[in-house]
């Protein structure tokens, strides 16, 4: 099953380079698991790819958000940024299995019966609007990982 979410995430992009749209790397962040049957370093970049035909703000998929070029100069970047980021925490978390999640857990504020108005001075308010995995949670799938086997 990682084997669908790399596919979102390197399909993502590659649409993006075919159609020569603009992609900008917006975060890295790594990891070292050590456990006793094997030594892990996980690789997880965030894609920014601007588009011009985005039907909305922004669309998260793996580890690529999608964004409407007007967001790049908006008072309202770094909250729908942030907000953005959170869906790839929760595809870190669940994979491919947060699409179907979503009609158990409140992953999108903005949809159901009671939409929520944003603050868009108050960044972290997406963090107390949808679900994101607890911090013990370990995430169930990176963009690239070598491992080695102990043993």
């Amino acid at each position: 099953m990682k084997a669908v979410n790399s596919l979102i995430a390197v399909g993502a992009c590659l649409v993006a380079l075919f159609y020569g749209m603009d992609i900008d790397l917006y975060s890295v962040e790594t990891s070292l698991e050590v456990t006793p049957v094997a030594v892990a370093w996980h690789l997880d970049p965030v894609f920014i790819v601007w588009n011009e035909t985005c039907p909305a703000a922004a669309m998260t998929f793996g580890n690529t958000i999608v964004a409407s070029p007007w967001l790049k100069n908006s008072p309202k970047r770094e909250w729908i940024l942030h907000y953005e980021m959170n869906h790839v925490r929760q595809c870190r978390a669940l994979g491919w299995m947060m699409w179907p999640a979503t009609l158990v857990l409140d992953m999108d504020p903005f949809r159901g019966a009671h939409p929520v108005s944003p603050d868009y001075t108050n960044i972290e308010q997406s963090d107390d609007l949808m679900w994101l995995p607890p911090t013990w949670w370990r995430d169930r799938w990176h963009f690239f990982t070598i491992e080695v086997r102990l043993g």
